[in-house]
Parts: C-alpha cells; sequence; structure tokens
C-alpha cells in the first residue's frame, strides 16, 4: 500500500518518518518561493555583463549546480537498479531521493533531460 508524502509523491508507507523528517529540514531551510531563471535568461544576463564578472561566476555556478543534479540522478537510478536486482525491493532513502530529484527537476524545467 502506498501512501502520499508530504510533498505529493507517492511512496511506500514504511517512510513515513523519513518524510516527516525530511519535511521538517525543509521547513528549518526554506527560501522564499521565486521563478527559476531560465536558460534564455541566464543567456542574456551572461551577455550583458563583463566577463570574470560576479554575475558570470554565480551563472556559471548556477549551470554547475544543474548538471550536478542530473549527474546525481544517474547515480541514484544505478544504485537503485542494483538493489533492486540483488534484494528485490525498494531502498527507502532513495525513493525520497528520487521525489526531491524530480521537484528540483520540475522546478527548473529540465524534467525530460
Amino acid at each position: 500500500m502506498l501512501h502520499k508524502h508530504i510533498d505529493g509523491c507517492v511512496a511506500p508507507p514504511f517512510c513515513r518518518i523519513l518524510c516527516f523528517y525530511t519535511a521538517i529540514g525543509r521547513m528549518m531551510s526554506r527560501l522564499p518561493d521565486f521563478r527559476p531563471p531560465t536558460h534564455e535568461e541566464m543567456r542574456a544576463l551572461w551577455r550583458a555583463h563583463l566577463p570574470g564578472s560576479d554575475v558570470h561566476r554565480l551563472l556559471l555556478e548556477i549551470v554547475h549546480l544543474r548538471q550536478v543534479l542530473v549527474e546525481i540522478e544517474g547515480l541514484r537510478q544505478a544504485i537503485d537498479r542494483a538493489w533492486k536486482e540483488e534484494f528485490d525491493g525498494q531502498l527507502v532513502g532513495l525513493e525520497v531521493l528520487r521525489c526531491r530529484l524530480q521537484e528540483e527537476r520540475v522546478r527548473l524545467g529540465i524534467l525530460g533531460r
């Protein structure tokens, strides 16, 4: 039987405690709601500022972190496959991680990548 996470993701019932702690952690460090910059907006900012500027460094950091998210998702998938093959089950922490990564990909508009 599945239950719905606080964040809307569906997961097995044995992860309720982990969901609770994840939600508490998010509430403690919650940023205000904002629309993430699009690729086109970031390209316009790049062109509008001098090379080596703080804006360029921030844009590079954003791109770097987005690439890291994609890499982490690939690693999560590999671990998940190995776990399922070995133990024929689901690892709760990986399911929570999957949901969190999916939230970020949706927020950033990179779900299909």
